[in-house]
């Protein structure tokens, strides 16, 4: 049993959330790869985060755009900025994913509220800097535990996580990853009384029992780790609830199993 809680803590504290972290990676480069998919034509498409783009016409085998509005609202000033151009097309130089265009005027609203107008001939927009909307900040389950260590000040580690807002969240997902291998060690033990009584037993009812105790077990084990970022005492009931039951389990077990080989012994006698 315990070979398998410690397995679990090692999936659940290091390669599951290292997975997350590199998945989430691979499907935003492909996402981004499929931008030139995601624009179509005759409609507004805002499938990439903060632009809005309406194209007229879009060749679908040579790409080329035609009659392009751009509305850009990426800017860190809050300012909009919107592009208008004949044509264009996207390509891909190197690792960056650019938008060629041809023939065109900027505007872009300057701090005083005045319309700044730029004409041009030919221009590039890199779309590599923009993500689809799909793509969000990386979640909290996707971090090393290290990280979130860190966050609750727990060990000295360089971290480029800021979680100053989210330190409960952060501790919830550390008694998760540390806790549930504690739980599982309590139900392998209580799903191991079917052994004991396996053959005094004819109908369900004992097995039935059993799956209703570990079912109770998951959802208490859930109350307490959404409320152990909150209250110490729940920190502490939900470490040394299963530890205890734990024990108090185990060795009713070994009794029970004892007391059974006994009667075995004596009825051979």
């Amino acid at each position: 049993t315990w070979q398998y809680s410690f397995f679990f803590l090692i999936l659940s504290t290091f390669i599951n959330p290292y997975t997350l972290y590199k998945s989430r990676n691979v499907l935003k480069t492909s996402e981004t790869n499929l931008i030139p998919a995601l624009i179509k034509d005759k409609s507004f498409n805002d499938t990439i985060k903060g632009l809005t783009f309406f194209i007229e016409e879009k060749n679908k085998k040579s790409g080329m755009l035609k009659n392009i509005f751009i509305r850009d609202d990426s800017g860190r000033d809050g300012k909009s900025k919107t592009i208008i151009a004949k044509k264009g097309f996207i390509k891909k130089k190197g690792n960056q994913l650019y938008l060629f265009l041809e023939n065109g005027i900027i505007q872009k609203e300057k701090q005083n509220g005045k319309i700044n107008f730029i004409k041009f001939d030919n221009t590039m927009f890199n779309l590599s800097t923009f993500s689809p909307s799909t793509i969000t900040a990386i979640k909290i389950q996707e971090r090393n535990i290290l990280d979130l260590l860190s966050c609750l000040n727990i060990i000295d580690y360089k971290s480029n996580y800021n979680c100053s807002s989210i330190k409960t969240s952060a501790f919830n997902e550390i008694n998760r990853r540390l806790g549930m291998p504690i739980y599982i060690i309590l139900m392998s033990i209580i799903v191991s009384y079917m052994l004991v009584s396996y053959n005094e037993n004819k109908n369900n009812y004992y097995d039935y029992l059993i799956f209703f105790t570990c079912a109770l077990i998951m959802i208490f084990s859930e109350i307490f780790i959404r409320y152990s970022g909150k209250n110490f005492t729940f920190t502490t009931l939900f470490y040394l609830t299963p530890i205890f039951l734990i024990l108090i389990s185990y060795f009713n077990l070994y009794r029970l199993f004892n007391k059974k080989i006994l009667d075995k012994v004596w009825q051979n006698v």
